[in-house]
Formats: structure tokens, sequence, C-alpha cells
């Protein structure tokens, strides 16, 4: 999970799919930008971090990104 990004989302008290109909990015895509399965297009990384207020470094840092699995 992108700690960075989830982070942004929830300071500004935005929900997932807010932060998608806001950035013209589908929830779907959203979600595997947030979880770390994806890595954001130039685009895509402009308009997250226009939305959240806060620089493409904070919201995509390989440093604050952690992993979380289930036992299912």
């Amino acid at each position: 999970m992108r700690l960075g990004l989830k982070g942004a989302l929830l300071q500004r008290g935005l929900s997932q799919r807010g932060l998608a109909r806001l950035s013209n990015i589908p929830e779907s895509r959203l979600s595997s930008l947030i979880r770390g399965w994806a890595d954001p297009s130039p685009e895509e990384g402009r308009m997250l971090a226009e939305v959240l207020g806060v620089a493409q470094e904070i919201l995509f840092d390989a440093g604050t990104a952690i992993e979380i699995r289930s036992a299912r």
C-alpha cells in the first residue's frame, strides 16, 4: 500500500470513490495505484497530486509503501 497516497486521501477527507471522480481515474485503477499494484502514468500522478494538494514525490515515494497479505 502506498502510505503517502492513502494518507493524503484520508487527510483530505475523501473516499476513494470521491477521489476517483475528482481526478477522472476509474475506481478500479485508483485502487490498484493505492495498493501499489500499478504505477501511475505521468498524467495520473499529476492529477492526483493536484486534487490532493500534495507533491507527487510524497504520494508515490517508494520508501513509504507496505504490503499486507492475508492468510486466505
